[in-house]
């Protein structure tokens, strides 16, 4: 149970996975007719996703990222 819990918890945890299941809730509240809850997560799933995945603002945070440590491979003896 300690291996499956925190993999569980990081799926959950993913930016891309919380669009998507962003996305799937106003696909199920599409379904269920609830319109206004469905426009609301389908309208903001589109713009997070649009956001993240066009803006420069997804590949400004992986370079915070990875140029937090120095490079193990550039570094000399």
């Amino acid at each position: 149970m300690s291996f499956i819990a925190p993999k569980l918890i990081e799926i959950f945890l993913l930016p891309s996975n919380l669009i998507a299941i962003f996305g799937l809730i106003g696909l199920a509240a599409a379904l269920f007719g609830r319109r206004k809850l469905s426009r609301t997560c389908l309208i903001g799933s589109a713009l997070l996703l649009a956001i993240c995945g066009w803006s420069p603002l997804g590949m400004a945070t992986l370079m915070e990222l990875e140029n937090r440590f120095p490079n193990a491979l550039s570094t000399g003896p």
